[in-house]
């Protein structure tokens, strides 16, 4: 992947966070999303370099991202059923 690619593919989930948090109307995934998007412009092409991972480690780490978001939206759903 591009370097351009991947700065591309980060703002758009970024923005795709922050939508969701304003659709679901929760701060507690707008704030990790609005810090994700500052630390992105503050940083501008001041990036570390990443190495490649190999395909299981894409893998593995594209399934824990899916598990925790997926935990993330039971535990919100969750809170607004009591509440």
């Amino acid at each position: 992947m591009s370097r351009r690619s991947a700065l591309i593919v980060a703002w758009i989930g970024l923005l795709a966070g922050l939508g969701l948090a304003i659709y679901w109307q929760s701060f507690l995934i707008g704030i990790p999303f609005l810090l994700f998007a500052l630390q992105r412009y503050l940083s501008g092409s001041h990036t570390i370099e990443l190495e490649r991972l190999s395909f299981g480690g894409g893998v593995a780490l594209a399934l824990a991202s899916i598990a925790t978001f997926v935990l993330y939206v039971f535990v919100i759903t969750a809170l607004h059923i009591r509440i």
